[in-house]
Protein backbone atom coordinates (compact mmCIF):
# COMPACT_ATOMS: atom_id res chain seq x y z
CA UNK A 1 0.00 0.00 0.00
CA UNK A 2 1.65 3.59 -1.23
CA UNK A 3 1.70 6.32 1.77
CA UNK A 4 -1.65 8.14 0.74
CA UNK A 5 -3.45 5.83 -1.47
CA UNK A 6 -6.72 4.74 -0.51
CA UNK A 7 -7.18 1.01 0.74
CA UNK A 8 -9.62 -1.38 -0.98
CA UNK A 9 -10.72 -5.03 0.97
CA UNK A 10 -10.10 -7.29 -1.44
CA UNK A 11 -13.45 -8.13 -3.13
CA UNK A 12 -12.66 -12.28 -2.02
CA UNK A 13 -12.88 -11.31 1.47
CA UNK A 14 -15.83 -12.18 3.93
CA UNK A 15 -17.07 -8.71 4.35
CA UNK A 16 -18.01 -9.23 0.46
CA UNK A 17 -19.44 -12.09 1.18
CA UNK A 18 -21.57 -11.07 4.21
CA UNK A 19 -22.13 -7.56 2.64
CA UNK A 20 -23.93 -10.00 -0.61
CA UNK A 21 -26.32 -12.19 2.05
CA UNK A 22 -27.72 -9.14 3.49
CA UNK A 23 -27.69 -6.88 0.66
CA UNK A 24 -31.78 -7.00 0.92
CA UNK A 25 -31.12 -5.08 4.72
CA UNK A 26 -28.37 -3.13 3.49
CA UNK A 27 -28.96 1.06 3.29
CA UNK A 28 -28.53 2.48 -0.16
CA UNK A 29 -25.14 4.41 -1.20
CA UNK A 30 -26.69 7.69 -1.13
CA UNK A 31 -27.84 7.01 2.83
CA UNK A 32 -24.26 5.87 3.63
CA UNK A 33 -21.80 8.17 3.19
CA UNK A 34 -19.06 6.97 4.78
CA UNK A 35 -18.81 4.51 2.42
CA UNK A 36 -15.55 5.02 -0.26
CA UNK A 37 -16.71 5.15 -3.29
CA UNK A 38 -15.51 1.64 -4.56
CA UNK A 39 -16.35 -0.12 -1.82
CA UNK A 40 -20.29 1.89 -2.73
CA UNK A 41 -19.53 0.78 -6.14
CA UNK A 42 -19.12 -3.32 -5.18
CA UNK A 43 -22.04 -2.90 -2.34
CA UNK A 44 -24.25 -1.94 -5.43
CA UNK A 45 -22.85 -4.39 -7.46
CA UNK A 46 -22.91 -7.71 -5.14
CA UNK A 47 -27.09 -7.04 -5.17
CA UNK A 48 -26.91 -8.17 -8.55
CA UNK A 49 -28.03 -11.57 -9.32
CA UNK A 50 -25.79 -13.64 -12.09
CA UNK A 51 -27.72 -15.12 -14.51
CA UNK A 52 -29.09 -18.60 -15.48
CA UNK A 53 -25.90 -20.17 -16.35
CA UNK A 54 -23.57 -17.57 -15.33
CA UNK A 55 -21.38 -18.20 -12.47
CA UNK A 56 -21.06 -15.82 -9.56
CA UNK A 57 -18.16 -13.86 -9.04
CA UNK A 58 -15.74 -14.31 -6.08
CA UNK A 59 -17.05 -11.86 -3.81
CA UNK A 60 -20.65 -13.27 -4.33
CA UNK A 61 -22.33 -16.00 -2.42
CA UNK A 62 -24.63 -18.09 -4.59
CA UNK A 63 -27.51 -20.25 -2.74
CA UNK A 64 -25.75 -23.52 -3.00
CA UNK A 65 -22.57 -21.92 -2.27
CA UNK A 66 -23.81 -20.70 1.57
CA UNK A 67 -25.17 -23.95 1.96
CA UNK A 68 -22.19 -25.46 1.25
CA UNK A 69 -19.93 -23.17 3.34
CA UNK A 70 -22.61 -23.32 6.42
CA UNK A 71 -23.53 -26.88 6.21
CA UNK A 72 -27.39 -26.55 4.10
CA UNK A 73 -30.70 -27.11 5.49
CA UNK A 74 -33.56 -24.76 6.00
CA UNK A 75 -32.25 -24.09 9.67
CA UNK A 76 -29.37 -22.33 8.45
CA UNK A 77 -31.68 -19.99 6.41
CA UNK A 78 -33.93 -19.70 9.24
CA UNK A 79 -30.45 -18.80 11.48
CA UNK A 80 -29.28 -16.71 8.75
CA UNK A 81 -32.40 -14.89 7.99
CA UNK A 82 -32.95 -13.95 11.92
CA UNK A 83 -29.30 -12.69 12.54
CA UNK A 84 -29.94 -10.38 9.14
CA UNK A 85 -33.41 -9.26 10.92
CA UNK A 86 -31.97 -8.18 13.81
CA UNK A 87 -29.41 -5.70 12.00
CA UNK A 88 -31.78 -4.68 9.80
CA UNK A 89 -33.37 -3.06 13.01
CA UNK A 90 -30.55 -1.10 13.55
CA UNK A 91 -30.92 2.46 11.48
CA UNK A 92 -27.62 2.89 10.37
CA UNK A 93 -26.17 -0.41 10.25
CA UNK A 94 -22.38 0.13 8.52
CA UNK A 95 -19.56 -1.97 7.48
CA UNK A 96 -17.52 -1.62 10.85
CA UNK A 97 -20.76 -2.47 12.91
CA UNK A 98 -20.39 -4.58 16.46
CA UNK A 99 -20.79 -7.88 14.63
CA UNK A 100 -18.30 -7.43 12.09
CA UNK A 101 -14.89 -8.37 13.52
CA UNK A 102 -16.62 -11.48 14.90
CA UNK A 103 -18.55 -12.76 12.58
CA UNK A 104 -15.40 -12.35 9.99
CA UNK A 105 -12.92 -13.99 12.37
CA UNK A 106 -15.33 -16.94 13.19
CA UNK A 107 -15.97 -17.61 9.75
CA UNK A 108 -12.41 -17.62 8.44
CA UNK A 109 -11.46 -20.13 11.22
CA UNK A 110 -13.59 -22.56 8.96
CA UNK A 111 -15.91 -23.18 12.53
CA UNK A 112 -19.44 -23.17 11.28
CA UNK A 113 -22.08 -21.51 14.53
CA UNK A 114 -24.61 -24.26 14.36
CA UNK A 115 -22.02 -27.06 14.96
CA UNK A 116 -19.82 -26.85 17.36
CA UNK A 117 -19.19 -30.62 18.04
CA UNK A 118 -16.87 -31.93 15.44
CA UNK A 119 -17.27 -35.62 14.54
CA UNK A 120 -14.33 -36.76 16.33
CA UNK A 121 -16.11 -35.66 19.32
CA UNK A 122 -15.53 -38.01 22.05
CA UNK A 123 -18.67 -40.56 22.01
CA UNK A 124 -18.28 -40.53 26.09
CA UNK A 125 -19.19 -36.98 26.49
CA UNK A 126 -22.43 -37.07 24.38
CA UNK A 127 -23.39 -40.29 26.40
CA UNK A 128 -22.54 -38.51 29.87
CA UNK A 129 -24.93 -35.57 28.66
CA UNK A 130 -27.95 -37.69 27.76
CA UNK A 131 -27.26 -40.00 30.58
CA UNK A 132 -27.72 -36.52 32.86
CA UNK A 133 -30.43 -34.81 31.00
CA UNK A 134 -32.04 -37.79 28.99
CA UNK A 135 -33.78 -36.81 25.62
CA UNK A 136 -35.59 -33.74 27.10
CA UNK A 137 -35.68 -30.42 24.28
CA UNK A 138 -34.93 -26.76 25.01
CA UNK A 139 -38.21 -24.93 24.81
CA UNK A 140 -39.20 -23.97 21.57
CA UNK A 141 -36.51 -25.85 19.75
CA UNK A 142 -35.72 -29.49 18.56
CA UNK A 143 -32.02 -29.47 20.20
CA UNK A 144 -31.79 -31.94 22.97
CA UNK A 145 -30.69 -30.37 26.55
CA UNK A 146 -27.98 -32.95 26.04
CA UNK A 147 -26.50 -31.52 22.97
CA UNK A 148 -27.11 -27.92 24.04
CA UNK A 149 -24.62 -29.06 26.77
CA UNK A 150 -22.26 -30.96 24.49
CA UNK A 151 -21.64 -28.17 22.59
CA UNK A 152 -21.61 -25.26 24.86
CA UNK A 153 -18.61 -27.59 26.59
CA UNK A 154 -17.16 -28.03 23.05
CA UNK A 155 -17.46 -24.09 22.24
CA UNK A 156 -15.19 -23.49 25.73
CA UNK A 157 -12.70 -25.99 25.16
CA UNK A 158 -12.29 -24.91 21.29
CA UNK A 159 -12.00 -21.49 22.19
CA UNK A 160 -9.93 -21.66 25.69
CA UNK A 161 -12.69 -19.70 27.53
CA UNK A 162 -12.27 -19.06 31.31
CA UNK A 163 -14.94 -20.47 34.05
CA UNK A 164 -15.98 -17.36 34.80
CA UNK A 165 -16.81 -16.76 30.72
CA UNK A 166 -18.92 -19.84 30.69
CA UNK A 167 -20.71 -18.58 33.90
CA UNK A 168 -21.93 -15.68 31.94
CA UNK A 169 -22.40 -17.40 29.18
CA UNK A 170 -25.30 -19.93 31.08
CA UNK A 171 -26.89 -17.08 32.68
CA UNK A 172 -27.55 -15.62 29.25
CA UNK A 173 -28.77 -18.67 27.71
CA UNK A 174 -30.66 -19.36 30.80
CA UNK A 175 -32.24 -15.26 30.55
CA UNK A 176 -32.62 -15.56 26.74
CA UNK A 177 -35.29 -18.86 26.76
CA UNK A 178 -36.96 -16.99 29.60
CA UNK A 179 -38.25 -19.84 31.44
CA UNK A 180 -39.14 -20.34 35.57
CA UNK A 181 -36.39 -23.29 35.85
CA UNK A 182 -33.18 -22.99 33.97
CA UNK A 183 -32.79 -25.04 31.14
CA UNK A 184 -29.36 -25.63 31.36
CA UNK A 185 -27.25 -25.84 34.35
CA UNK A 186 -27.40 -22.29 36.02
CA UNK A 187 -23.82 -22.10 37.33
CA UNK A 188 -20.19 -23.38 36.63
CA UNK A 189 -20.02 -25.20 39.79
CA UNK A 190 -23.44 -27.10 38.56
CA UNK A 191 -21.83 -27.62 34.95
CA UNK A 192 -18.65 -28.72 36.30
CA UNK A 193 -19.95 -31.24 39.04
CA UNK A 194 -20.86 -32.91 35.18
CA UNK A 195 -17.69 -34.03 34.62
CA UNK A 196 -16.92 -34.85 38.18
CA UNK A 197 -17.34 -38.42 38.24
CA UNK A 198 -15.17 -38.91 35.26
CA UNK A 199 -12.24 -36.27 36.94
CA UNK A 200 -12.56 -38.90 40.02
CA UNK A 201 -12.02 -41.98 38.06
CA UNK A 202 -9.47 -40.49 36.01
CA UNK A 203 -7.13 -39.38 38.50
CA UNK A 204 -6.31 -39.77 42.12
CA UNK A 205 -4.76 -37.61 44.79
CA UNK A 206 -2.24 -38.31 47.28
CA UNK A 207 -1.86 -36.37 50.07
CA UNK A 208 1.73 -36.10 52.05
CA UNK A 209 2.71 -34.82 55.55
CA UNK A 210 3.66 -31.24 55.79
CA UNK A 211 6.11 -31.83 58.75
CA UNK A 212 9.50 -30.85 58.91
CA UNK A 213 12.09 -33.97 57.62
CA UNK A 214 8.82 -36.39 57.17
CA UNK A 215 8.38 -38.03 53.47
CA UNK A 216 5.36 -40.12 54.25
CA UNK A 217 2.01 -39.97 52.75
CA UNK A 218 -1.17 -39.46 54.49
CA UNK A 219 -3.19 -42.22 54.63
CA UNK A 220 -7.26 -42.37 55.83
CA UNK A 221 -7.69 -44.85 58.79
CA UNK A 222 -11.15 -45.75 59.81
CA UNK A 223 -12.47 -42.56 61.07
CA UNK A 224 -11.70 -40.70 58.09
CA UNK A 225 -8.41 -38.92 59.34
CA UNK A 226 -5.32 -38.74 57.56
CA UNK A 227 -2.36 -40.02 59.50
CA UNK A 228 1.00 -40.19 58.10
CA UNK A 229 2.31 -43.49 57.70
CA UNK A 230 5.58 -42.41 58.95
CA UNK A 231 5.59 -40.15 62.07
CA UNK A 232 1.62 -40.87 62.77
CA UNK A 233 1.06 -37.04 62.57
CA UNK A 234 -2.65 -37.01 61.59
CA UNK A 235 -4.64 -34.25 59.13
CA UNK A 236 -7.78 -33.22 58.61
CA UNK A 237 -8.36 -34.36 54.79
CA UNK A 238 -10.60 -30.78 54.52
CA UNK A 239 -8.09 -28.98 56.06
CA UNK A 240 -5.17 -30.90 53.91
CA UNK A 241 -7.11 -30.04 50.79
CA UNK A 242 -7.39 -26.28 51.22
CA UNK A 243 -3.88 -25.88 51.88
CA UNK A 244 -2.92 -27.94 48.76
CA UNK A 245 -0.69 -30.60 50.60
CA UNK A 246 -1.07 -33.21 47.69
CA UNK A 247 -0.36 -34.26 44.49
CA UNK A 248 -2.42 -35.77 41.69
CA UNK A 249 -1.42 -39.19 39.69
CA UNK A 250 -3.43 -39.83 36.57
CA UNK A 251 -4.24 -43.26 35.26
CA UNK A 252 -1.71 -43.42 32.58
CA UNK A 253 -3.41 -46.39 30.86
CA UNK A 254 -6.55 -44.41 29.84
CA UNK A 255 -4.29 -41.62 29.14
CA UNK A 256 -2.74 -43.51 26.56
CA UNK A 257 -5.34 -45.15 25.48
CA UNK A 258 -6.43 -40.93 24.59
CA UNK A 259 -3.44 -40.89 22.43
CA UNK A 260 -4.08 -44.00 20.61
CA UNK A 261 -7.49 -43.28 20.07
CA UNK A 262 -6.24 -39.73 18.36
CA UNK A 263 -3.76 -41.00 16.39
CA UNK A 264 -4.07 -44.96 15.65
CA UNK A 265 -3.34 -44.69 11.76
CA UNK A 266 0.06 -43.28 12.21
CA UNK A 267 0.97 -44.52 14.89
CA UNK A 268 0.03 -48.06 13.18
CA UNK A 269 1.53 -47.49 10.40
CA UNK A 270 4.95 -46.27 12.03
CA UNK A 271 4.59 -49.72 13.86
CA UNK A 272 5.39 -51.52 10.58
CA UNK A 273 7.65 -49.01 9.17
CA UNK A 274 9.68 -49.69 12.66
CA UNK A 275 9.56 -53.52 12.25
CA UNK A 276 10.58 -53.39 8.42
CA UNK A 277 13.44 -50.99 8.93
CA UNK A 278 16.98 -52.52 7.91
CA UNK A 279 19.85 -52.66 10.87
CA UNK A 280 21.87 -49.61 11.04
CA UNK A 281 24.07 -47.91 12.86
CA UNK A 282 23.12 -44.37 12.13
CA UNK A 283 20.51 -42.66 15.13
CA UNK A 284 18.08 -41.02 13.25
CA UNK A 285 15.22 -40.79 16.50
CA UNK A 286 15.18 -42.64 19.71
CA UNK A 287 13.57 -45.77 18.35
CA UNK A 288 16.77 -46.69 16.54
CA UNK A 289 19.12 -45.49 19.71
CA UNK A 290 21.31 -47.61 21.68
CA UNK A 291 18.59 -48.15 24.81
CA UNK A 292 15.33 -48.85 22.20
CA UNK A 293 17.28 -51.16 20.42
CA UNK A 294 18.66 -52.99 23.16
CA UNK A 295 14.72 -53.18 24.93
CA UNK A 296 14.23 -55.22 21.36
CA UNK A 297 17.66 -57.78 21.27
CA UNK A 298 16.56 -58.80 24.71
CA UNK A 299 13.09 -59.58 24.19
CA UNK A 300 11.77 -56.75 26.27
CA UNK A 301 10.08 -55.19 23.69
CA UNK A 302 8.03 -57.39 21.70
CA UNK A 303 6.41 -56.43 18.09
CA UNK A 304 3.51 -53.81 18.90
CA UNK A 305 4.36 -52.59 22.46
CA UNK A 306 4.94 -48.94 22.74
CA UNK A 307 7.71 -46.69 25.14
CA UNK A 308 7.13 -43.76 26.87
CA UNK A 309 9.53 -40.54 27.14
CA UNK A 310 9.15 -39.13 30.31
CA UNK A 311 9.62 -35.78 31.48
CA UNK A 312 9.35 -32.80 34.44
CA UNK A 313 10.25 -29.74 34.91
CA UNK A 314 9.09 -26.79 37.32
CA UNK A 315 7.52 -23.34 36.73
CA UNK A 316 6.41 -20.91 38.79
CA UNK A 317 2.46 -19.76 38.35
CA UNK A 318 2.46 -16.50 39.98
CA UNK A 319 4.50 -13.64 40.29
CA UNK A 320 3.50 -12.57 43.52
CA UNK A 321 4.26 -15.92 45.43
CA UNK A 322 6.83 -18.60 45.49
CA UNK A 323 4.52 -21.34 44.13
CA UNK A 324 5.26 -23.85 41.28
CA UNK A 325 3.94 -26.23 39.69
CA UNK A 326 5.66 -29.79 38.58
CA UNK A 327 3.57 -31.82 35.92
CA UNK A 328 5.24 -35.13 34.45
CA UNK A 329 4.29 -35.50 31.09
CA UNK A 330 5.14 -38.47 28.27
CA UNK A 331 4.94 -38.94 24.87
CA UNK A 332 4.72 -42.33 22.63
CA UNK A 333 7.76 -43.05 21.30
CA UNK A 334 6.53 -45.11 18.36
CA UNK A 335 4.64 -42.12 17.18
CA UNK A 336 6.16 -40.40 14.03
CA UNK A 337 8.05 -37.25 15.52
CA UNK A 338 5.58 -34.86 13.82
CA UNK A 339 2.35 -36.12 15.76
CA UNK A 340 4.39 -37.22 18.69
CA UNK A 341 5.09 -33.94 20.17
CA UNK A 342 1.90 -32.76 19.11
CA UNK A 343 0.40 -35.31 21.36
CA UNK A 344 2.41 -34.29 25.03
CA UNK A 345 0.23 -36.37 27.74
CA UNK A 346 0.14 -35.49 31.52
CA UNK A 347 0.61 -38.16 33.64
CA UNK A 348 0.85 -36.12 37.22
CA UNK A 349 1.25 -32.62 38.75
CA UNK A 350 2.48 -31.49 41.68
CA UNK A 351 1.56 -27.78 42.94
CA UNK A 352 2.98 -26.27 45.99
CA UNK A 353 5.16 -23.61 47.94
CA UNK A 354 8.09 -25.84 48.31
CA UNK A 355 9.92 -28.65 44.94
CA UNK A 356 8.10 -31.89 45.39
CA UNK A 357 9.32 -34.60 47.37
CA UNK A 358 10.91 -36.41 44.20
CA UNK A 359 10.69 -40.09 46.05
CA UNK A 360 6.79 -39.66 46.75
CA UNK A 361 5.85 -38.18 43.44
CA UNK A 362 7.61 -40.44 40.95
CA UNK A 363 6.76 -43.52 43.25
CA UNK A 364 3.44 -43.47 42.56
CA UNK A 365 4.06 -42.45 39.17
CA UNK A 366 6.05 -45.55 38.97
CA UNK A 367 3.54 -47.97 40.71
CA UNK A 368 0.72 -46.78 38.21
CA UNK A 369 3.29 -48.10 35.18
CA UNK A 370 4.10 -51.02 36.96
CA UNK A 371 0.09 -52.12 37.19
CA UNK A 372 -0.55 -51.22 33.53
CA UNK A 373 -2.12 -53.90 31.80
CA UNK A 374 -1.76 -54.66 28.06
CA UNK A 375 -3.89 -51.95 25.61
CA UNK A 376 -6.04 -54.05 22.81
CA UNK A 377 -6.75 -51.60 20.23
CA UNK A 378 -8.14 -51.92 16.55
CA UNK A 379 -6.63 -50.23 13.21
CA UNK A 380 -8.74 -51.02 10.61
CA UNK A 381 -8.40 -54.48 10.25
CA UNK A 382 -5.58 -55.00 12.36
CA UNK A 383 -5.04 -55.69 15.74
CA UNK A 384 -2.60 -54.18 17.86
CA UNK A 385 -1.79 -55.80 21.51
CA UNK A 386 0.45 -53.29 23.00
CA UNK A 387 2.50 -53.48 26.63
CA UNK A 388 3.88 -49.80 27.77
CA UNK A 389 7.17 -49.73 28.88
CA UNK A 390 9.40 -46.31 30.22
CA UNK A 391 12.54 -45.80 28.35
CA UNK A 392 13.33 -42.53 29.52
CA UNK A 393 13.42 -39.69 31.19
CA UNK A 394 14.50 -36.36 29.93
CA UNK A 395 14.99 -33.95 31.90
CA UNK A 396 17.27 -30.06 32.37
CA UNK A 397 19.81 -30.13 35.45
CA UNK A 398 17.94 -28.77 38.23
CA UNK A 399 15.14 -31.33 37.66
CA UNK A 400 17.44 -34.37 36.64
CA UNK A 401 19.42 -34.52 40.23
CA UNK A 402 15.54 -33.99 42.00
CA UNK A 403 14.98 -36.96 40.09
CA UNK A 404 17.89 -39.02 40.80
CA UNK A 405 17.96 -37.87 44.93
CA UNK A 406 21.39 -36.74 43.59
CA UNK A 407 23.29 -33.31 44.90
CA UNK A 408 22.75 -30.08 42.22
CA UNK A 409 25.74 -29.63 40.09
CA UNK A 410 26.98 -26.54 42.27
CA UNK A 411 27.53 -29.20 45.30
CA UNK A 412 30.92 -30.60 46.17
CA UNK A 413 29.61 -33.95 44.89
CA UNK A 414 27.81 -32.74 41.78
CA UNK A 415 29.06 -35.10 39.22
CA UNK A 416 26.48 -37.86 38.65
CA UNK A 417 28.84 -40.60 37.23
CA UNK A 418 31.80 -40.35 39.37
CA UNK A 419 32.71 -40.07 43.00
CA UNK A 420 35.14 -36.83 42.37
CA UNK A 421 34.75 -34.24 44.82
CA UNK A 422 34.67 -30.76 43.11
CA UNK A 423 36.90 -27.85 44.07
CA UNK A 424 35.47 -24.03 44.51
CA UNK A 425 37.95 -22.21 42.41
CA UNK A 426 36.82 -18.91 40.92
CA UNK A 427 33.55 -18.74 42.37
CA UNK A 428 31.94 -22.28 41.15
CA UNK A 429 32.48 -25.84 41.59
CA UNK A 430 35.04 -27.15 39.48
CA UNK A 431 36.80 -31.07 38.50
CA UNK A 432 40.59 -30.54 38.40
CA UNK A 433 42.37 -33.52 36.93
CA UNK A 434 45.48 -33.92 39.48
Amino acid sequence: IEKGAEYVVPKSTLHYQKTARMSTSAPSPTTSPNLSPELTRRSTSSTDTPQEGTPASDGELTASDEEQQWGGGENVHSLSDDFEGSMSEDNNPSEDGPFASEDDTFASEGRCPRDFVSVTTDDELMEKCFAQFGTSTLPHSSTTTACAVAMLMSLVHAHNFTWTALDDILKVVNKMFGQEEDVLPGTKYLFRKLWARKTSAVSKKFFYCENQNCTGLLEPDQSGKLTCAMCQASADGDAALKAGSYFTILNVQEQVKHVISKTKQALSEHLTLLETLPDSPDVKDITSGSAYRSLKETGVLKTGDLTLTVNTDGSPVFKSSNSSIWPIQFTVSELPPEKRFTNTTLAGLWFGKKHPNMLQFMSKFADVLMDMDPIQWTCGTVNHTSKVHLLCCCADAPARAAVQNHVLYSGYFGCPWCLIRGKHTGGCIRYIQE
